[in-house]
């Protein structure tokens, strides 16, 4: 039982002298459970910030198609739908594992909507060290 600061420094003292003696092997235990974790959450923060860059990436070239798009007037939707197209393919560089769906335009009075989906598969640790 502790009954002074002096006695809770041996406590600490000693319970450290049996610490660093153990050879139990909790610390490898503890070690393999939180490297594990650490890359889980490691993997997640790369695959968030890639998916944010391409949205990111994706949004600026559908901006820039939405700023041709509203500028022009008395065209018909197939051909605002290729305007909008040629624009947003100037702007977004297109990757080989890209799936991105065409550009819709839908016009509704004085509101011009454009969308765009882009899928990200996944990759592997492999993928993201290569010299490509």
């Amino acid at each position: 039982m502790v009954r002074s600061l002096g006695d809770l420094g041996r406590c600490v003292a000693l319970w450290t002298k049996r610490y660093v003696r153990s050879t139990g092997g909790n610390v490898a235990v503890m070690f393999g459970l939180t490297t594990v974790t650490i890359a889980l959450a490691i993997g997640m923060g790369l695959d968030m910030t890639r998916a944010e860059f391409e949205r990111s990436r994706l949004s600026a070239a559908l901006d820039e198609a939405a700023l041709a798009v509203g500028t022009t007037n008395g065209l018909s939707q197939s051909d605002l739908e290729v305007m909008a197209q040629r624009f947003f393919d100037a702007n977004y560089q297109i990757s080989e594992d890209a799936d991105v769906t065409p550009v819709s335009v839908a016009v509704n009075g004085e509101t011009t909507t454009l969308a765009v989906t882009r899928s990200i598969p996944r990759r592997s640790c492999a993928s993201y060290m290569s010299t490509n």
